[in-house]
């Protein structure tokens, strides 16, 4: 095999982890880390390896229901928690993304020069190329990261209303799932012209997108602990525990965002 054949093969087997884990790096949680950082510093830096086995836990947990299933997470709630419950969990998944989207071409569009300078000027030793550094990377991460959130938006759609799906299928074969994809991108574009703050909206994004992964996070350890969907594959007890254990946080993390905002009005 020549190596060329063997980085082809390579590249096959990290490409969809490698492209997953860089768009969920996108310009909203760019931001939303830039400003973390400028106002705390290296202080909160703890909290990544606090996060790590969470992150895991769920990572893990997703990946294994979809390998055991061969299903999207849309369809595996539609087909053992009922309509309703489908429903609910997509238009979740929807509105998060396609503000996500709107956000993140926001920040590209403002990344073309000045909206960012401030962010930028927080940095030590900012200057020219800091900031073209910054800008760069925002607008390669928003391209990546609104592909992925159209996409994903799409297959949890088509998926829960039984339409056609798939990257590899044709548009004329697949009308519904392109349809979907460009639909929220034209909808998230259409946001940027309702005079919304794009780093106010990059921050936004993330919290909903940490609000509406908690209801998404309990059906996950619920399907990923149950031995009708999950058989011999159902989550043993040190994955069942840290998935429990990160719904717990999000959950109070989330409540004690709204009770802070309360109380600080």
């Amino acid at each position: 095999m020549t190596l060329w054949n063997r980085t082809r093969g390579f590249l096959k087997k990290v490409g969809p982890g490698f492209i997953t884990g860089a768009a969920d790096d996108d310009p909203s949680g760019i931001a939303t880390y830039t400003q973390t950082g400028a106002q705390f510093g290296y202080g909160q830096l703890w909290t990544a390896v606090a996060m790590l086995p969470f992150m895991v836990a769920i990572q893990e947990a997703c990946a294994r229901i979809g390998a055991v299933t061969g299903k999207g997470l849309a369809r595996v709630i539609k087909e053992n928690y009922g309509k309703k419950v489908a429903y609910a969990a997509v238009t979740l998944v929807l509105v998060a993304n396609t503000i996500n989207i709107g956000a993140d071409i926001g920040a590209m569009a403002a990344a073309s020069a000045r909206a960012l300078e401030p962010l930028v000027r927080t940095f030590p030793n900012a200057g020219e190329i800091a900031k073209l550094v910054f800008a760069t990377g925002i607008v390669g991460l928003g391209l990546l990261g609104v592909s992925v959130l159209s996409g994903s938006a799409s297959y949890a759609l088509t998926e829960a209303l039984n339409w056609k799906e798939g990257l590899n299928l044709k548009f004329k074969q697949a009308h519904g799932f392109y349809g979907v994809i460009i639909a929220a991108t034209v909808i998230g574009l259409l946001l940027d012209f309702i005079g919304v703050d794009p780093i106010k909206a990059l921050v936004f994004a993330a919290v909903l997108n940490g609000v509406a992964a908690v209801p998404l996070i309990f059906i996950i350890a619920l399907t990923a602990r149950s031995r009708p969907i999950m058989g011999e594959y159902r989550s043993g007890p040190l994955s069942h525990v840290f998935v429990w254990l990160t719904f717990a946080v999000m959950a109070a993390s989330a409540v004690m965002m709204f009770v802070t905002l309360f109380l600080t009005r």
